[in-house]
């Protein structure tokens, strides 16, 4: 899967590097692609500031989800799947339910001392999630999920 600026998602074949599919996701680039662990579904994140949820199978549109309030440049899982978390340009991250989608946690500068400038990445380890942004900083977090739900 690649993400493209024309806001497409293009399936390739490891194979032979043919273009199986292609999917007109977002108005304009994507940014982010990941599939839901244990399911056929596809999310993408766009520079439209948009969740989309593709069904791995047939490329069909499941779900669209107004995310964040600019691009969303980062998706990343929790260790068991549960979760994912999305780094965006607002310089806010947001922690979703990989079910229902629902956001649980947004952290942002203001009420958690987040990053200051655009969250460029985000990478949950088994015990931390670590955001990187403009603001040239890599932070750190304890998300402790029994305290958020």
């Amino acid at each position: 899967m690649i993400g493209c600026g024309d806001g497409t998602i293009r399936i390739i074949s490891l194979e032979n590097y043919k273009e199986l599919a292609r999917i007109h996701a977002h108005k304009e680039s994507v940014n982010a692609l990941y599939i839901l662990p244990d399911s056929q579904i596809l999310v993408s994140g766009g520079k439209d500031a948009h969740l989309n949820f593709w069904s791995a199978t047939d490329y069909s549109l499941l779900n669209s989800v107004p995310a964040h309030n600019y691009a969303i440049y980062s998706i990343t899982p929790s260790p068991d799947g549960n979760y994912f978390a999305t780094g965006s340009r607002d310089k806010t991250i947001k922690i979703w339910n990989s079910k229902t989608y629902e956001i649980l946690l947004r952290i942002s500068q203001e009420k958690y001392l987040g990053h200051s400038h655009s969250v460029n990445k985000v990478l949950w380890l088994k015990n931390a999630l670590l955001s990187a942004g403009d603001d040239r900083k890599i932070i750190g977090w304890q998300i402790v999920m029994e305290e958020i739900l």
